[in-house]
């Protein structure tokens, strides 16, 4: 899905077979915002629809990398010009510490945020360039090793391009063990190992060993600015969300577009 105008050519529409949602998600705020949506039939992988490459659970993306998020929004007063083509947004990755250092000053209605293990901070101290309201599951994508990993759900935020308040965004390393469980529940696959979903940290490993779904193909961009993986999620009674290709038959996208 490149557009909000419907459909492109090489664009594809599945229904949903299957949505699937950590147990303990209650709000956006708690975190665990991520959800799983298995497709009907499987998408034809092809230059326009390819996924995204998944990190391991103990890959730490860089702080202060340079990352990119899809959204219809630049700025607050930015509205989507026709034919409303998605846009793009270049955030940096910020350190927890840098990011709580941040969200302990006061903010907008005096309001102050404490990050929970498995959210992840991008943006700028001084605001400049968000994501905003409507852009909820858009994938954060980083670049390494010429391949593109998701490295965030977007999630919520304070405003849009706020000063001293960055996106958040569910960090989709942690959940590495989750989506694995979820995915080994609901079709035969590779004899993966299974653990809670909780949040995990380790040393980091080889980026050559990131992908936790095996995809080849996957993390492969046809052309900067092109994303394959952006997917758009129809819901009935409520506004689209988006969401990421990350297999042929599974799509990652946030909680909160299906229980709030």
């Amino acid at each position: 899905m490149h557009s909000q105008d419907g459909p492109l050519d090489g664009a594809h529409v599945r229904a949903v077979a299957a949505i699937l949602v950590p147990d303990n998600y209650t709000r956006v705020e708690l975190g665990a915002d991520l959800a799983l949506l298995r497709l009907a039939s499987p998408a034809q992988l092809g230059p326009a629809v390819r996924p995204v490459c998944l990190p391991r659970a103990s890959h730490r993306f860089a702080h202060g990398a340079a990352c990119w998020a899809i959204c219809s929004l630049v700025l607050p007063a930015d509205h989507l010009p026709l034919p409303w083509v998605l846009q793009e947004v270049e955030l940096r990755l910020l350190g927890e510490a840098a990011c709580q250092c941040l969200y302990s000053q006061p903010g907008p209605f005096n309001l102050t945020f404490q990050l929970l293990p498995g959210m992840l901070c991008a943006g700028y101290p001084e605001g400049r360039r968000d994501t905003c309201q409507g852009d909820s599951g858009g994938p954060l994508v980083c670049e390494e090793g010429g391949r593109w990993f998701q490295a965030g759900i977007t999630s919520f935020g304070f405003g849009c391009g706020r000063r001293n308040r960055p996106g958040v965004f569910t960090a989709v390393a942690p959940y590495e063990a989750w989506i694995r469980e979820q995915v080994i529940g609901s079709e035969p696959g590779p004899a993966f190992p299974t653990h809670s979903w909780e949040p995990q940290s380790g040393p980091w490993e080889p980026r050559e060993e990131n992908c936790t779904i095996a995809l080849p193909e996957c993390g492969k961009a046809p052309r900067p600015g092109a994303w394959p993986w952006e997917a758009q999620v129809m819901v009935p009674g409520s506004r689209p969300c988006r969401g990421a290709l990350v297999s042929e038959s599974w799509v990652l996208a946030p909680a909160s577009c299906f229980l709030e």
